[in-house]
């Protein structure tokens, strides 16, 4: 589960542009804190480094979004995600490099 965000943490920490990709309602994890803090300890230590931007890659402009980010990718990094179908934007990135 915390493979993904702590290989791309290290890969922006060797000086990597990292952009994580976090659904319209955010990642769960940044709302899984305490009262105090409002963010889990969790999510700041491999979120550390990364831009991130919401977008819901499920409408025309999330997808639209999503291959306009991957133009130029060295690589991309999915974590506990199904298997992406044909036509999503997810399936198509290899493609538009």
């Amino acid at each position: 589960m915390v493979a993904g965000p702590y290989a791309t943490m290290w890969l922006a920490d060797l000086g990597a542009a990292v952009i994580k990709v976090e659904p319209p309602e955010g990642d769960t994890t940044r709302q899984a804190g305490g009262p105090l803090t409002r963010t889990w300890p969790a999510f700041l230590t491999p979120g550390r480094g990364k831009r991130s931007v919401r977008l819901d890659a499920r409408t025309e402009a999330g997808r639209q979004a999503v291959l306009q980010l991957c133009r130029g990718l060295t690589c991309s990094c999915t974590t506990c995600g199904p298997p992406p179908s044909s036509g999503s934007a997810w399936a198509t990135t290899p493609s538009v490099q």
